[in-house]
């Protein structure tokens, strides 16, 4: 454990400051009826860049939270009518040198960066919602927020501690070391690796019938 501390600790101190690259954000493929749900396809421009890749290379442990949400149109307020979540949790196993994959579902191991950026960042025929449960003269829009943490909160936790002469992760932070966890906060985001958050809200849509959906204009 030390010794990977100590190598993510190097790898941030001669890392230069973030430099712009791609812009992350979500762009939706399609919002379809198939097989009698609602399909989101959809994916995230730049959302594993070089600069994290070379991170998980070093220790980090990074998290991705996909949070989709189907929300019916009302007079005064909006109401939930499906939502689903899901998890992804990448790491670097130095022993097998691939890049492994955890979800709710599955646990996938991968030597190819392009397979590691795809399965995390590429939302394919994601089941939404069943037409049957839906009201079909209601008007309803889909709204996507998807959650990275290049450095999760145990490996940041960790690394904080670390770095305060604390061996202990169960270690709880007292209040004097405030200061510093903010410091180190704001020095993850110049370098680029502090959590990010993206955003998506589609135009509003009604379902002309099973197997068809209309926009709005």
């Amino acid at each position: 454990m030390l010794k990977k501390l100590f190598k993510i600790f190097l790898f941030l101190v001669v890392l230069p400051i973030a430099v712009h690259g791609v812009e992350r954000k979500i762009v939706v493929d399609s919002l379809a009826v198939g097989n009698g749900a609602l399909l989101a396809n959809y994916h995230i421009d730049g959302l594993l860049n070089d600069k994290i890749i070379e991170g998980l290379e070093r220790g980090f442990t990074s998290q991705i939270v996909h949070h989709i949400e189907l929300w019916k149109k009302k007079k005064l307020m909006s109401s939930i009518s499906a939502q689903v979540i899901r998890t992804f949790s990448i790491y670097y196993d130095n022993w097998e040198r691939k890049f492994v994959i955890l979800t709710e579902d599955e646990k996938r191991i991968t030597s190819k960066i392009q397979v590691l950026r795809e399965h995390c960042a590429v939302i394919t025929n994601l089941p939404v919602a069943k037409i049957s449960e839906l009201q079909p003269k209601g008007s309803y829009y889909l709204s996507i927020r998807v959650t990275f943490q290049p450095m999760s909160a145990e490996s940041y936790q960790e690394l904080r501690q670390w770095l305060s002469g604390r061996g202990n992760p169960d270690e709880k932070i007292k209040p004097k070391r405030k200061r510093r966890g903010r410091f180190f906060g704001v020095l993850m985001d110049l370098m680029g690796f502090g959590d990010k958050s993206f955003t998506f809200k589609s135009k509003d849509f009604v379902f002309k019938d099973t197997n068809h959906i209309e926009f709005s204009q």
